[in-house]
């Protein structure tokens, strides 16, 4: 189990988990995302912990925003947007799992540690903070895709049958847009808990 608290100081590695989580999310989830070939990299374990703890319930949140908004939009979209995220659920799943026990995982390995200045910043890392981004980040991209919809509304229904329907064949899954996110969560998910003490 890769442990947070070996690697330097908490504030800079935060940010760095948090920008990386930020951007790739921004890429991830963009209109283009799902007819672009690029995937996502990390310039360092901290981005791709920040992206394991915040991606998977990001993309989930966005995507049901971004159906319904394309559902009042047009409301024959609905069934697509509704077989998008049945779609995305049923092969992404097991990574919201994964991402929400090694975020518990996290918690108990920092909570067993000496109350320190380091220890509490980690604190922030899995707490409540998390889910603030998780809401900040996907209602930062849902707003603009409505500017989208907004700045071009002949265009909307193509918009978001593009989206949805990329949604739906598997765009946007992680293993395709975000590979080495799927891998970390796929080993973290055979490793022995932190909480055990072994590693």
């Amino acid at each position: 189990m890769w442990h947070a608290a070996q690697y330097g100081k908490f504030d800079n590695m935060k940010k760095r988990a948090i920008a990386g989580a930020t951007v790739s999310l921004a890429l991830l989830t963009s209109a283009s995302a799902t007819t672009s070939q690029d995937s996502i990299h990390y310039e360092s374990p901290w981005e791709l912990v920040g992206a394991a703890l915040i991606r998977p319930r990001a993309v989930e949140k966005i995507l049901v925003d971004t159906g319904t908004t394309c559902a009042k939009l047009k409301p024959t979209l609905a069934p697509l947007a509704a077989e998008a995220l049945e779609g995305w659920h049923s092969r992404n799943g097991p990574y919201l799992l994964r991402s929400a026990h090694y975020r518990k995982d996290l918690q108990k390995t920092i909570e067993a540690k000496p109350d320190s200045e380091q220890s509490r910043g980690l604190r922030q890392l899995v707490g409540p903070e998390v889910d603030s981004i998780v809401l900040s980040l996907a209602d930062r991209t849902v707003g603009g895709f409505k500017k989208d919809l907004d700045d071009n509304p002949a265009a909307g229904e193509q918009l978001c049958r593009g989206y949805l329907g990329g949604a739906k064949d598997g765009k946007l899954d992680l293993k395709i847009r975000d590979p080495e996110v799927a891998q970390f969560l796929d080993k973290v998910s055979v490793q022995p808990s932190p909480s055990t003490g072994q590693q």
